[in-house]
C-alpha cells in the first residue's frame, strides 16, 4: 500500500523522521569523537617507542570501531529499518514496538534500542511468526508472548514509500487465494543490477530456519540452480558472526567460490550486511597459497563445447534430444504433468465429521493448488493442515450447532419409528449423552479429523 494512503502514515512518518534525526545526531557525535581520537593518536605516535604500545593500539582500535559505526550510520540514514513488530511478553502488561533493520543501533542515553539488528534473537519473531502466539530463543531461554502487529516498510532515500501489513497464517492463505502478497512480489521484481544483493527484508520462514540453525551441527542446503543457496549461506555467515562476537578474534571465516566471476557476483553481500575481513577466494587460489609454490594450472575446458562439437549420427541424436529437453515446449509439458499430479493428490471427498460437511473438496483443492506454491510439497501439506485446524477452531460455534442438529434428527427418527416413548427412552438418553460428550470434546476430535486427512 502506498504509505500516504495507510491509516498510520502520520505516526509512521514522524517515527521515521525521529529515527533519521537520531542517526544524524549520532553520526555528528561520532565524527567529533573520531577527530579527537585522530588527534590523540597523532600525539601518542610522537612519544611511543614501538607501534605495539598499548595506548596506541587501544586508540587505533577505537578509531576503527568509530569509522565502522559511522559507515553504518551513513547507510542507515537512507533506509534505517524495513520491519516492525509489536510484541508483548507473556505475563507483562507493556507492549514493545520493535523496529528491525540491517544494522542495530542503541540509544545509550535512554538505554533503549532505536533499531534492532535483523540477526538479534527477537527478530526471529518477525521472520517466523505466523500467528499471534509466538516465541523466540534468547540467551537465557525461551521467551513467549503475543505479536499484535507485523509490518513491512519500503523506504528510499529517507522517504517512506510503502507500508505492508503482515497477516497470520490463516489470513495469508485467504489472501493468497486472491493473488495478494504485494511486498514480496514487488521486492522480487526489482532489478539486481548484475550482482547478488542482501535479502534481509524478504527472508522467508524456511530460509530463516536455515540461517538461524545451530552452529554446532553440520548443515546441508539442497536446491536447484538459482534457488538462493549462496544468498542464504552468506546471510547465515553474517548471522553466525553477529551472534559469536565474543569469539571473533579467534574465528576465521572463508568463502570458497567456483570462479572469480562468481566471487565478483557475490562480493557486495557481506559488506552490505556489515561483515568485514572475510576471505573470499576460489579453491585453486586457496590451495596454491597453502602449498606456497607457484603452480600454473591448465585452462578450464567447457564440457558443453566438447559435446556440441562431437560428430556422427549418435551425436546428432543426442543433440536433438538436448534441444527438445531444453525447449520451452518441453517445460510446458513438464509443468502440465506436475499440475495434473498435484491435482490428484487430495482425497476426492469433502472434509467431514459425523457425516457433517466441514469443508468441501472443491474448496480444499482451491486452497491447496493456489496457496504457498513457493514451498515444498510437504510444507504445503503441513500449512494446509495448520490452516484447516485454525479455520475449524474459528467456526467452532457453527460446527457445534451442526452436531446438535445431527443428534436431534437422530432422536426425531427414533421417535417416529417407535410405538411408545418408554421403549426408546434409554436410547434417547444415550444419544443425548453421546451428543454432550461429542460437544465437550469436539475441539480435539476435529483436530484428529484434520490430522487423519493430512
Amino acid at each position: 500500500m502506498n504509505a500516504k494512503e495507510h491509516p498510520d502514515y502520520q505516526e509512521e512518518n514522524i517515527h521515521l523522521k525521529e529515527t533519521i534525526g537520531w542517526i544524524q545526531e549520532e553520526e555528528k557525535f561520532l565524527q567529533d569523537y573520531d577527530e579527537i581520537l585522530k588527534s590523540e593518536i597523532a600525539d601518542i605516535r610522537k612519544t611511543v617507542i614501538t607501534l605495539m604500545d598499548e595506548r596506541l593500539v587501544a586508540k587505533l582500535q577505537l578509531h576503527q570501531i568509530a569509522e565502522k559505526d559511522m559507515g553504518q550510520l551513513k547507510k542507515a540514514k537512507e533506509n534505517p529499518y524495513f520491519g516492525r513488530i509489536d510484541f508483548q511478553e507473556r505475563r507483562r502488561e507493556d507492549m514493545d514496538s520493535i523496529y528491525i533493520g540491517k544494522h542495530g543501533f542503541m540509544d545509550k542515553d535512554r538505554d533503549i534500542p532505536v533499531v534492532v539488528d535483523w540477526r538479534a534473537p527477537i527478530a526471529d519473531v518477525y521472520y517466523s511468526g505466523h500467528s499471534k502466539e509466538v516465541s523466540y530463543r534468547a540467551p537465557y531461554g525461551e521467551v513467549s508472548g503475543t505479536m499484535h502487529l507485523k509490518r513491512r516498510y519500503e523506504i528510499e532515500n529517507g522517504v517512506l514509500q510503502n507500508i505492508y501489513e503482515e497477516k497470520t497464517s490463516e489470513t495469508i492463505i485467504e489472501e493468497s487465494l486472491q493473488g495478494k502478497g504485494a511486498f514480496l512480489v514487488e521486492a522480487l521484481n526489482k532489478s539486481t543490477q548484475g550482482r547478488l544483493k542482501e535479502i534481509v527484508a524478504t527472508i522467508q520462514d524456511q530460509q530463516n530456519r536455515i540461517i538461524r540453525s545451530e552452529m554446532s551441527k553440520p548443515l546441508v542446503v539442497q536446491g536447484v540452480a538459482g534457488s538462493g543457496k549462496t544468498t542464504i549461506a552468506l546471510h547465515r555467515m553474517a548471522y553466525l558472526i553477529y551472534n559469536n562476537r565474543r569469539n571473533i578474534e579467534e574465528a576465521q571465516y572463508l568463502v570458497i567460490a567456483p570462479n572469480k566471476l562468481f566471487l565478483h557476483y557475490i562480493s557486495d553481500i557481506l559488506p552490505d550486511l556489515g561483515v568485514e575481513n572475510v576471505i573470499q577466494t576460489t579453491f585453486e587460489d586457496w590451495a596454491i597459497e597453502q602449498i606456497g609454490i607457484p603452480i600454473s594450472t591448465e585452462g578450464w575446458v567447457d564440457p558443453l563445447n566438447s559435446f556440441i562439437q562431437g560428430a556422427g549420427e549418435e551425436w546428432e541424436q543426442i543433440k536433438l534430444i538436448g534441444r527438445i529437453k531444453g525447449s520451452l515446449l518441453f517445460k510446458k509439458v513438464l509443468d502440465n504433468s506436475l499440475q495434473q499430479w498435484q491435482e490428484s493428490l487430495l482425497p476426492k471427498e469433502d472434509l467431514t465429521f459425523e457425516d457433517i460437511q466441514l469443508i468441501s473438496y472443491k474448496k480444499l483443492q482451491e486452497i491447496f493448488l493456489t496457496s504457498n506454491v513457493h514451498l515444498s510439497l510437504n510444507e504445503r501439506i503441513e500449512r494446509l493442515g495448520l490452516y484447516l485446524k485454525n479455520r475449524l477452531r474459528d467456526n467452532m460455534t457453527e460446527y457445534q450447532q451442526k452436531i446438535g442438529d445431527f443428534y436431534q434428527r437422530k432422536i426425531e427418527d427414533l421417535k417416529r419409528e417407535a410405538e411408545s416413548l418408554e421403549e426408546i427412552r434409554q436410547n434417547i438418553i444415550a444419544l443425548y449423552d453421546e451428543r454432550d460428550r461429542r460437544l465437550s470434546t469436539i475441539k480435539e476430535e476435529l483436530g484428529g479429523v484434520v490430522d487423519r486427512y493430512v
